[in-house]
């Protein structure tokens, strides 16, 4: 009896395990360095989640193994790096492997946009929506990733382009390049007027990166 209850305990265990395992129609691999924030590909897995698309992303400079199981199994590596430095550090451990391997691949920074198994044209589209970030285009680019690895179509949307200076607020659906839009906006959104006013100056890549969670809680 024991024997018994100990297998059917087991049974239900491995059940519970393999439950919560959820297979994703296409993976995305992004291989970047220090510079590029952690917090940022936590914001995006569950985005790309919603498009079936599973998110992986490895930091170089804390990743020593060999990186060729980590390509081979992705349907597309994305090289993001913003600077020059960032490029040929990532480069050196992977380019060698994604040419070998004939991995769907496309770098995003640190130079002229390179792409491999990846249409040029619809390319650029993607590099578009991932270059200028934020949640729309990320959004616009991971279902754009999945449609085409399951159905081959290549679906195009417009870019939401960051204006060099403009007003951010998280509930917004677009940014604003004139403060009366963002104030009326505001009136007519809100329930009620605030009782003072504070903005915050910050850097453009931390809209795109995603990574305004700390501003956007106060």
């Amino acid at each position: 009896m024991k024997i018994n209850n100990a297998i059917k305990q087991l049974i239900v265990l491995l059940y519970g395990l393999l439950s919560v395992v959820t297979v994703f129609a296409t993976e995305i691999l992004v291989l970047h360095t220090d510079f590029v924030s952690n917090i940022k590909f936590d914001q995006l897995k569950p985005i790309a989640q919603q498009a079936d698309v599973q998110l992986q992303h490895i930091n170089i400079d804390h990743y020593q193994d060999d990186l060729k199981p980590l390509i081979t199994q992705a349907d597309v590596v994305v090289l993001d790096v913003p600077r020059p430095s960032d490029r040929e550090a990532v480069e050196a451990r992977s380019l060698a492997i994604l040419k070998e391997t004939k991995t769907a691949y496309m770098t995003v920074g640190g130079g002229a946009p390179e792409f491999q198994e990846i249409p040029k044209l619809f390319g650029y589209r993607l590099l578009g929506l991932y270059a200028n970030g934020g949640e729309l285009n990320f959004r616009h680019y991971f279902q754009s990733i999945g449609i085409w690895k399951t159905t081959g179509k290549k679906p195009s949307y417009d870019i939401q382009k960051l204006p060099d200076l403009a007003v951010y607020h998280p509930k917004a659906s677009r940014y604003f390049n004139e403060v009366s839009d963002y104030q009326n906006w505001f009136l007519n959104t809100q329930k009620s007027a605030p009782k003072a006013k504070i903005a915050y100056l910050m850097s453009p890549s931390m809209v795109s990166n995603l990574t305004t969670a700390k501003i956007d809680q106060l």
